[in-house]
């Protein structure tokens, strides 16, 4: 073999080595970003697969603390429509509680807000007290149609008959409420406008009829009791 040819064979050889070198690193190198590549999608997916994860837990702890927000609440409102004594006390205590735990539990700030009206004849300092609820309640929730109710019924219970009606119709702006259509009634007929005060009934009764019991011995609707309009409503 001469030594041209033999320096050919080694230079093809080196070359060769070169390439074959060449082709494991660009592999290798491939195959490393590969795997880092794999590497951050598993940790992007485990990391997504946790956060969904804590979402859910949150959202599950979340859903317990309304769910029991709601019963202790509605046993707060079960009391206070009670025949039991001193049930405006134990309202104003357990919706106290409430709003210890649940700060912004506006459903809670109505309850003892009308709890407090209700104390307002015998103590007149709870008048306020009663007004800052049902507002603070309405400021966390605008449209609650029982916390508009409650306020028209605070200044039904006050004789402020002015502002109860102002409110019922805005309670009645959010909810075709039975009870709001018979606060703004029974309003009427204190005032022994038997008109207005049939006319507002009527609806009351078409929502809940068995209303009408009520209204066959309630005191407020002494004075248009003789009325023929009021009578006839009545009759069965």
């Amino acid at each position: 073999m001469d030594k041209k040819l033999k320096k050919k064979i080694i230079i093809f050889l080196i070359l060769s080595l070169v390439a074959v070198g060449v082709i494991i690193y660009n592999f290798m190198s491939n195959k490393n970003s590969i795997a880092e590549l794999d590497n951050k999608r598993i940790e992007e997916i485990e990391e997504n697969e946790k956060k969904a994860q804590e979402e859910k837990n949150n959202d599950t702890q979340l859903k317990q603390q309304e769910d029991n927000m709601k019963v202790r609440c509605q046993a707060a409102e079960d009391m206070l429509f009670s025949n039991k004594d001193e049930k405006y006390d134990e309202v104003i205590k357990m919706t106290t509680e409430i709003i210890k735990k649940y700060p912004d539990s506006y459903r809670a700030y109505s309850l003892r807000g009308i709890a407090y009206a209700y104390k307002t004849p015998i103590n007149l300092d709870f008048k306020t007290n009663a007004f800052m609820d049902i507002d603070k309640a309405l400021s966390i929730k605008p449209d609650y149609g029982y916390g508009r109710f409650n306020k028209a019924l605070a200044y039904a219970i006050l004789c402020d008959y002015e502002n109860a009606l102002k409110w019922y119709d805005n309670a009645l702006e959010i909810e075709s409420y039975h009870w709001s259509y018979y606060g703004k009634g029974a309003i009427y007929a204190k005032l022994g406008d038997a008109e207005n005060s049939v006319k507002w009934l009527k609806k009351a009764l078409e929502l809940k009829p068995n209303i009408k019991e009520l209204l066959k011995k309630e005191s407020e609707f002494d004075k248009i009791r003789n009325d023929s309009r009021f009578k006839e409503l009545i009759s069965e």
